[in-house]
């Protein structure tokens, strides 16, 4: 069969791991949860609601779940799921918490931001730096593809070599 005529050396996978580096590359990722509080439109509801993201702030400050007091006093869309956004990666986060999260640690809040008509606390729950992965993590796959590559090639030199002796019709 032709899949015994293929050899892939140890080589030709780090050599295509090399050249296709780019192919390999995982973006910043992050997790993180919002407490985003609408202002307001009158003078007053914007006091109380100024006083809603403090008491949110001083309670997390406490050491109070996160997630309960999004779940409790947050507006924005992830609050029953306790303001938490999964792995995101960092170009896909809204652009104006780009830079508040890029200076957060694992575990770390903001402080009490505005943002446009909202009030936001952020806590960035994990990172994952952007990173090659390894070639450990991925010669197999590398292998299995240039395997198939090979295939494909054996198998065109073979259809090729039959055309010139015989008439082939491809249905």
């Amino acid at each position: 069969t032709i899949d015994q005529r293929i050899q892939i050396t140890p080589l030709e996978i780090k050599n295509y791991y090399d050249k296709n580096i780019e192919e390999y590359y995982s973006p910043e990722k992050v997790k993180y949860s919002v407490i985003k509080i609408y202002k307001g439109n009158t003078q007053i509801e914007k006091t109380n609601n100024y006083c809603k993201a403090t008491n949110a702030f001083e309670r997390i400050e406490k050491n109070e779940a996160f997630s309960d007091i999004a779940k409790e006093l947050s507006d924005g869309k992830n609050a029953k799921q306790g303001g938490f956004f999964s792995w995101t990666q960092v170009k896909d986060i809204p652009t104006e918490f780009k830079p508040i999260i890029k200076n957060l640690k694992k575990g770390q809040n903001s402080p009490i931001i505005t943002i446009g008509d909202s009030i936001i606390i952020l806590k960035l729950n994990d990172r994952i730096r952007a990173n090659y992965i390894p070639y450990e993590e991925v010669k197999d796959i590398i292998q299995k593809e240039l395997r198939n590559l090979k295939r494909i090639e054996l198998y065109n030199r073979w259809i090729a070599r039959l055309s010139e002796e015989n008439y082939i019709k491809k249905y």
